[in-house]
């Protein structure tokens, strides 16, 4: 994408739409990540602009945000603006630390500055001092299945594009070493840590996403997470 995406969007870790497009002998792979617009909530109307009773304290501001967002049921466990955070990794941090978890060969892009500002997707620099709020790499395993690599806020994830392609569960799933996943909102230049109701997201947990935890998840192991 060439162009800042419109004032209505949002990149949202857990929600977005991963798109493969294979090109064959052309090219090879692309990943592209939908950038999703805010949706109206779809679940009840006695539910509607609820978030989790045990999240982090919010206004009633706030709460509306986080509906907005990310849907029905979330749970927020923290909010926290890219400028406060002491967890934004740098370039040569984010790859030191890809390559300490088996991503030794992937190409790792950035679109944001530390501002919130957009500019087309760059590879970065393993030498390099300077940060962003987010990085994205991709992966693929010893099987064959691509994987998106995902560093927002320090918090490594993984989504599994092969399997959300051809899972027929009807949501999708994102691979954390907890029960929550960081997500980044350009709008404000924040980060939230959210809990999101199984309905938009499904966590699966494992104790470290590497390239070994990942190689060694099948189809069927991805299924009863």
């Amino acid at each position: 994408m060439s162009s800042r995406p419109s004032r209505r969007n949002v990149i949202v870790t857990g929600i977005a739409v991963i798109v493969l497009v294979a090109l064959g002998v052309a090219g090879g792979l692309f990943l592209r990540t939908y950038i999703e617009t805010l949706q109206e909530p779809t679940t009840a109307e006695s539910d509607r602009g609820q978030v989790a009773s045990n999240e982090t304290d919010l206004n009633a501001d706030e709460r509306e945000d986080a509906v907005k967002i990310f849907g029905e049921g979330v749970q927020v466990v923290s909010r926290t603006s890219v400028e406060d955070s002491l967890d934004v990794d740098s370039e040569e941090t984010v790859s030191r630390k890809l390559k300490q978890h088996g991503f030794g060969s992937i190409a790792i892009t950035s679109e944001y500055s530390l501002k919130g500002e957009y500019y087309k997707a760059k590879e970065v620099d393993e030498d390099s001092s300077e940060e962003h709020p987010a990085y994205e790499a991709l992966y693929v395993s010893g099987s064959g299945d691509l994987w998106n690599i995902l560093d927002y806020n320090g918090q490594i994830m993984a989504y599994p594009v092969s399997y959300n392609l051809d899972s027929s569960r009807g949501v999708s799933l994102v691979i954390s070493e907890k029960d929550s996943v960081t997500s980044y909102v350009s709008e404000t230049n924040e980060f939230y840590e959210i809990i999101p109701a199984e309905t938009q997201l499904v966590v699966g947990q494992v104790d470290r996403v590497d390239a070994a935890a990942l190689d060694a998840l099948t189809a069927e192991e991805l299924d009863r997470l």
